[in-house]
């Protein structure tokens, strides 16, 4: 705070009053950084037609996550981001649902008015298993597994092949349909299970 304070040529105590501390500073950085991208999603997502298909919904969702537009922008967020999820867990889901919760229930609605078979639960489950998806491509987590495995074919630096394939893995996956409902498990059931895998000294005294 003292460096911040002084690369910013003000009083310490000024900047404590105006955000509280490192934390605070911290939140509006990020707001900051995230909100205008958020919001340019967000507007359009809901100027999108009814004669909008799926793909385009899911392009205009997807496309700010990856690095497809402003290379130097998303560099910036993206490292933003990492460090917020290494050294403050806490306030980086807070902060994460504050910026991004409006612009995913606008995808929702838009995904849901394109797929009215599916439930909104499902819709939400298959959203984080893309946005899961997409980090994983974004972040490089298997970049040199996946060169190793594809004999140099697949690059996690190809973020147009990137963007193209996760597209197209959204759309099937967007479109199948409903899971089959869990069975239905008896209360009896359950208490024999229960028992089944309780320690054997627990066993005993039943």
């Amino acid at each position: 705070m003292r460096e911040i304070a002084a690369k910013a040529r003000v009083n310490l105590a000024l900047v404590s009053y105006h955000f509280g501390g490192k934390e605070g500073c911290l939140a509006e950085l990020y707001r900051a950084k995230m909100v205008p991208s958020a919001q340019v999603r967000t507007e359009s997502l809901r100027k999108m037609g009814a004669e909008a298909d799926l793909e385009a919904v899911l392009a205009t969702w997807l496309a700010p996550m990856l690095d497809l537009h402003d290379h130097e922008e998303f560099a910036e967020r993206h490292a933003l981001m990492t460090f917020m999820q290494t050294h403050h867990p806490s306030l980086a889901a807070r902060l994460f649902s504050e910026v991004f919760d409006s612009t995913n229930n606008v995808f929702v609605a838009a995904l849901l008015q394109r797929l009215p078979l599916l439930s909104r639960p499902t819709v939400i489950w298959r959203l984080h298993a893309l946005a899961g998806a997409t980090q994983i491509y974004r972040d490089g987590v298997y970049q040199d597994a996946m060169r190793a495995l594809s004999n140099g074919e697949c690059m996690a630096n190809d973020h147009g092949e990137q963007f193209r394939q996760l597209i197209a893995f959204a759309v099937a996956g967007f479109s199948a349909p409903e899971p089959s409902p869990a069975p239905v498990r008896s209360a009896r059931k359950v208490e024999k299970s229960r028992l089944l895998s309780a320690p054997a000294s627990g066993r005993g005294n039943t």
